[in-house]
């Protein structure tokens, strides 16, 4: 994706059917951590959603870089190995 916007979209929304869900079945758990994930992905977004206001629509690319291949570990052969052994 080249934005933050619809994953966090799709975060606010699971959050919500999340704690209907956790709600509906009394499943405790999962109706408080999703009770405390939604402001978090609700603050988020509303942060993003005024950068990108501020900002306009550019978007910040991260420049990959090239890494050199690992080398090749080199064969040893131990004494009384059963290659050597014959």
């Amino acid at each position: 994706m080249k934005s933050t916007v619809p994953p966090r979209l799709f975060a606010v929304a699971s959050n919500v059917l999340f704690i209907a869900y956790g709600y509906a079945a009394w499943l405790i758990p999962i109706l408080v951590l999703h009770c405390a994930l939604l402001p978090l992905n609700l603050f988020r977004l509303r942060q993003r959603q005024q950068h990108l206001k501020e900002n306009g629509n550019r978007q910040r690319t991260v420049r990959g870089t090239i890494l050199p291949a690992p080398a090749k570990p080199a064969m040893h052969r131990t004494e009384g190995s059963a290659s050597g052994a014959f």
